[in-house]
């Protein structure tokens, strides 16, 4: 099997370097379980190790080697944050078969062993929901005392305009929303204003004492 050094101008070269280094990602990425070395994934592309190892320098500032191994730190952190799973099954997950030298990587790598990132990062978690929770909490609130607000000055609105105790549509009207408020303060009001035509008309039509009885 020989491995190729590609020979293009320089876009060629610079759009071929991204696709190879693109393609290295992915076989780390479909592969991190597996115990995978760099001299598979230049075998799985068809290139040298030196190759693949100066593009990838090009593209991302880390050799491949550097770059798998933040991988599976990566890895680890995730199975170690958002599942239960043992520390020896998140180190195979990881692709270690040894749990003693993952968690001298892993140290080495994070500062703190494996056990005490999952024990920190629940404390976070707890922390966070705990923040969301009070958030949560008080945005219903505030809204609650909006609506229960928008209820008042409603009530208050159609007692005046229907000459009613105000208190007895509280009372009557407590469980309707601030929409059903709405709409029953406008009909309050054309009811109100019905009324007051009605008077208007029927002064009209009593009959008007002469003049000389004035």
């Amino acid at each position: 099997f020989s491995y190729i050094i590609p020979s293009f101008d320089d876009a060629d070269k610079k759009n071929t370097a991204f696709q190879y280094v693109f393609d290295a990602e992915n076989y780390i990425e479909e592969n991190i379980e597996k115990r995978i070395k760099i001299d598979d994934v230049s075998s799985h592309l068809g290139l040298s190790r030196g190759y693949l190892r100066n593009i990838f320098f090009e593209q991302k500032g880390i050799s491949p080697q550097e770059y798998l191994m933040q991988k599976r730190i990566k890895t680890a952190q995730e199975l170690l944050k958002n599942t239960d799973l043992p520390i020896g099954e998140v180190a195979k997950r990881s692709g270690y078969d040894d749990i003693l030298q993952f968690s001298r990587i892993f140290k080495k790598r994070t500062g703190i062993s494996p056990t005490e990132y999952r024990k920190q990062n629940a404390i976070n978690i707890e922390i966070k929901i705990k923040k969301e929770n009070k958030t949560s909490y008080n945005t219903i609130n505030n809204i609650n005392k909006k609506e229960n607000n928008q209820i008042n000055d409603i009530s208050t609105q159609i007692a005046a305009n229907a000459s009613i105790e105000k208190e007895s549509v509280d009372k009557s009207l407590s469980n309707n929303s601030a929409e059903d408020l709405t709409a029953l303060l406008a009909a309050q009001i054309e009811k109100a204003a019905r009324a007051a035509e009605q008077e208007r008309k029927e002064k009209e039509k009593a009959p008007q004492a002469p003049l000389w009885l004035l």
